[in-house]
């Protein structure tokens, strides 16, 4: 019943209108003769930040009217283009997404996950300041037309190129910047849970 409705609709023909003017993924080099282990191995590596570089970070982003999670996505794809030499491409940007399409959706058990897939294209031209924002807006024009979830975009992609891009985002950004500051109700669940003694994140 959702997807007859207008929202749909419209949204829809928002990802139909520029699925054809999509990039890639950006291609990121292998280590020359390295095999390719199947499944791939996953490693998690990890860096902290201060109360105060936090807080500093915060209210940088504040003062430019850009979210953290934009800020974070815009360094990593800084990073893509320096190891791929691609300024325009896919990501693939995990969120949670529980619609209100019925009365007791809050009652029901689970993550409702799905991701956008976020064209990123670095004008070489512009400053840092500017990139990010023109990320930003681009998420947030995507994000008001996420009533097509990102798996339809992928099927519809595929369509496009006759099935033969399986995997047109396989390179994923995603954030929980919030949790930071421990007051959200996530970082709240994860304490009342215990101290994880392993934990591994595989897209």
């Amino acid at each position: 019943e959702f997807e007859q409705g207008p929202v749909h609709a419209r949204a829809l023909n928002y990802w139909r209108e520029r699925i054809g003017r999509l990039p890639s993924a950006p291609s990121l080099p292998l280590t020359v003769g390295a095999g390719v282990p199947n499944p791939p191995r996953f490693e998690r590596c990890e860096i902290s930040l201060t109360a105060e570089q936090t807080r500093a970070i915060r209210k940088l982003v504040a003062d430019h009217g850009l979210t953290l999670t934009t800020l974070l996505a815009a360094c990593y794809a800084e990073v893509l283009t320096r190891w791929s030499g691609s300024r325009h491409f896919l990501l693939n940007m995990p969120r949670f997404n529980r619609k209100p399409i019925h009365p007791d959706i809050h009652s029901v058990l689970g993550e409702f996950a799905t991701f956008t897939l976020l064209e990123v294209m670095l004008d070489g031209e512009k400053r840092f300041g500017e990139r990010i924002a023109a990320m930003q807006q681009q998420l947030w024009l995507d994000m008001e037309n996420d009533a097509v979830s990102g798996v339809r975009v992928l099927r519809e992609l595929n369509q496009l190129s006759g099935g033969r891009s399986h995997a047109p985002a396989p390179i994923v950004f995603t954030s929980l910047p919030e949790t930071v500051s421990g007051t959200d109700n996530l970082h709240a669940a994860t304490v009342a849970l215990g101290e994880p003694t392993y934990s591994l994140s595989q897209t």
